[in-house]
């Protein structure tokens, strides 16, 4: 069983600036809400900062490339992934293979657009916590690559989602079994974690 490092990331404290590249800083600069702005750039300045903790050099120095319609990739390649919602985000890094996380806060908002991502048969059973099932399905597709760009209909959850050691089936771009887990990084927040082997999540809290 493989040990996923899956660090929780406060995003209201200021990053350095000098560790992100000309590219990151504009993209920070170009959110509506300056808020916004600030969380991406927390955010990105915790990823450089545990991907150079793995890789052995200066956060700065970290290649971060994100291909058209692909998650980001690093070089040398490491398997990560990275969530984040309001002012609060989980990154993880898996040893080998693949591997997709999501984060969502709960909050007051109507889920009804859920339905919608759900195969005929949960919706025909019903879904018991839609977001938990949810933040199941979007770190599947994290894991494929692809993210949103597939559709979450196509990702089934089993009836009973479980805390630690089940399996979730992907039916695009082909048939396949992965792992999921369920996570409580924070009170009011659900995740989950998949990856294409089994796994346990070890965890860190991002101090920079």
């Amino acid at each position: 069983m493989s040990g996923v490092q899956i660090w929780r990331v406060m995003l209201d404290r200021p990053p350095p600036q000098d560790w992100l590249s000309d590219e990151e800083r504009a993209r920070a600069g170009g959110f509506m809400r300056p808020e916004d702005g600030r969380r991406f750039a927390a955010c990105r300045t915790a990823l450089r900062g545990i991907l150079a903790g793995r890789i052995g050099v200066h956060p700065a120095l970290v290649s971060i490339v994100q291909p058209p319609g692909h998650r980001p990739e690093t070089t040398p390649p490491i398997a990560f992934s990275v969530s984040h919602s309001g002012d609060r985000a989980l990154i993880a890094l898996a040893p080998a293979g693949i591997v997709g996380v999501d984060l969502e806060q709960r909050s007051p908002r109507p889920l009804g657009w859920l339905g919608a991502q759900m195969t005929p048969a949960e919706r025909a059973r019903g879904v018991g916590d839609p977001l938990l099932r949810w933040v199941c399905k979007e770190a599947a597709l994290k894991a494929t690559g692809h993210g949103l760009a597939l559709d979450a209909a196509g990702v089934a959850v089993p009836d009973r989602v479980p805390d630690r050691g089940g399996r979730i089936l992907l039916t695009q771009p082909k048939p396949r079994f992965w792992h999921l887990s369920t996570l409580a990084p924070w009170p009011g927040h659900v995740a989950a974690l998949v990856t294409d082997r089994a796994h346990r999540a070890i965890w860190h809290d991002w101090a920079q």
